[in-house]
């Protein structure tokens, strides 16, 4: 089974992070490295979306 990698690379190119996303799986395997943590501020705006109600991004504002 391929397990798909999520790769988050900041505009500076000194931060990263991958996610290796596996089916059927509530946990995954996340790195992170440089001065931003950039999966942690994925999971913040997550769960902000969450917090809104998880709003239709295609809806009209």
């Amino acid at each position: 089974m391929t397990k798909p990698t999520l790769w988050v690379l900041a505009d500076d190119r000194k931060s990263w992070a991958s996610v290796d996303y596996v089916p059927g799986h509530d946990a995954f395997a996340v790195e992170q490295y440089g001065p931003r943590r950039l999966w942690d501020e994925v999971e913040a705006g997550y769960r902000k979306w969450e917090a809104l109600g998880s709003p239709d991004a295609t809806a009209p504002v």
